[in-house]
């Protein structure tokens, strides 16, 4: 949607901005292992760090892919049954939910379709899902409802807590940034995606019947 064209531009330039410390951290440690010779051990080491910094690059590219990639609406648009994907969604959040004892409930309204790609769909809702599953303290509980309104289908995911179990480093950066893929998807099939104190209101207008 053009409204947020400058918005999901920024997203890409920030996610590409975050390649610059695992590339430069890669580039000066290969320069300094060749600058005077070393022992098996020292190059060891220095390949290792090296390893370790193309590994947190490409965990990065296929995160900036998926941003990149989230502006086209998909190979199988059509209409949707978004019981059918919520159907899914929650057989793969209740084994998140339960590995992090969060308790997980997915509701859905039998007569809710909307216009997206399938997969595409399930892997916007389930990363923002997912997102406030691991962001939940164990014992608490997250809720996700769909429901007809007027012309659209609000999906609603509500979170029982405050985010107090957030991620560092690597892993804040990668949830981040597909989290901003899965909003970019959204907006490209037309929906308002709100955060709120206690989780995400998700809007998407009805498919016509």
């Amino acid at each position: 949607m053009n409204e947020h064209l400058e918005e999901r531009r920024k997203m890409i330039s920030d996610a590409f901005h975050s390649l610059n410390q695992p590339l430069t951290g890669l580039h000066c440690g290969l320069e300094l292992a060749l600058q005077k010779p070393r022992t098996d051990e020292e190059y060891r080491l220095r390949i290792g760090n090296g390893l370790e910094n193309a590994g947190v690059i490409l965990q990065l590219v296929r995160a900036v892919r998926l941003l990149v990639d989230a502006a086209d609406p998909g190979e199988r648009f059509g209409t949707v049954d978004l019981a059918l994907v919520l159907s899914q969604l929650k057989g793969e959040l209740e084994v998140v939910g339960e590995a992090l004892q969060v308790e997980v409930s997915v509701h859905g309204d039998a007569s809710c379709r909307v216009l997206a790609d399938p997969t595409k769909l399930l892997a916007a809702l389930g990363t923002l899902a997912d997102e406030q599953i691991r962001s939940a303290d164990r014992g608490s509980r997250v809720q996700i409802e769909a429901r007809a309104q007027d012309h659209n289908v609000v999906v609603t995911i509500r979170n029982s807590t405050v985010c107090a179990n957030a991620e560092e480093g690597l892993a804040r950066k990668l949830s981040e940034i597909r989290c901003n893929a899965a909003c970019c998807y959204l907006w490209s099939v037309e929906a308002e995606v709100e955060i709120t104190g206690g989780g995400l209101i998700i809007t998407l207008p009805l498919a016509a019947r």
